[in-house]
């Protein structure tokens, strides 16, 4: 039910470093399913840097989540959210993202060169019930490489299934910055020309993966005051 029929890696149970158990000396790797499916935190707000005045991008106020409700997308961590708390509307809001093959590193539709290792390659999502396995949307560069580019043109959705941490140690503070232990996966696909989001109201679309990351951002937050996002495809 949580795996794609169109990822390549199914019936995994591992879920590397992060589900060893910090602080003693028993990892209890293996023991959490990975999928396919992730709920929406909001938007990162490393894409704030790329807001512009004619095209805004509304950010989280936090990429780490504490006691406080601190991303603005639809399934926010500590959080109890009401209809009132989505003046968006929930018919225009994501609520669950697909990242596919987590926490195997893609990019391009490519597993990355080696990426078999996840001792060498991983990013950190995908176990069903991990707290890390949500998404906060960034969006990355054309190949995947950076989450998210230099500029809003060079930033695009479906491109890669999250950052690469490699060789980077899970220690008792998570990873090095900027994740710590928050996750690091993107919304991601095998479908052709783009990824499928379910919406707050229930229904499913493909989203375009060519759709301007400004664009996917208003479809992300729950209180942005984008009642309607009009794409060339019509409306979100």
């Amino acid at each position: 039910t949580y795996e794609c029929p169109s990822a390549p890696k199914h019936n995994y149970t591992q879920d590397h470093n992060p589900d060893a158990f910090v602080g003693g000396t028993t990892a209890w790797t293996g023991i959490v399913a990975t999928g396919d499916y992730a709920g929406s935190l909001g938007v990162s707000p490393a894409l704030g840097v790329l807001s512009t005045p004619a095209s805004p991008i509304d950010v989280s106020t936090s990429a780490v989540s504490g006691g406080a409700v601190t991303t603005n997308g639809f399934l926010p961590k500590n959080s109890k959210l009401t209809l009132s708390d989505i003046p968006d509307g929930v018919s225009n809001t994501v609520a669950v993202w697909e990242s596919g093959s987590r926490p195997f590193v893609y990019r391009g539709r490519s597993l990355v060169s080696g990426g078999d290792n996840l001792t060498n390659h991983h990013t950190n999502g995908g176990g069903w019930v991990r707290p890390a396995s949500d998404i906060l949307l960034a969006g990355s560069s054309k190949d995947g490489t950076l989450i998210p580019a230099t500029t809003q043109a060079a930033t695009f959705l479906n491109r890669t299934n999250g950052y690469d941490h490699a060789n980077e140690t899970y220690s008792g503070t998570g990873f090095p910055a900027p994740y710590g232990t928050e996750g690091s996966s993107q919304p991601y696909s095998f479908h052709t020309g783009g990824v499928n989001a379910l919406f707050g109201d229930g229904r499913v679309k493909l989203i375009n993966e060519e759709t301007p990351i400004a664009i996917v951002a208003a479809l992300v937050t729950r209180n942005g005051g984008q009642n309607e996002v009009k794409t060339g495809e019509g409306s979100y």
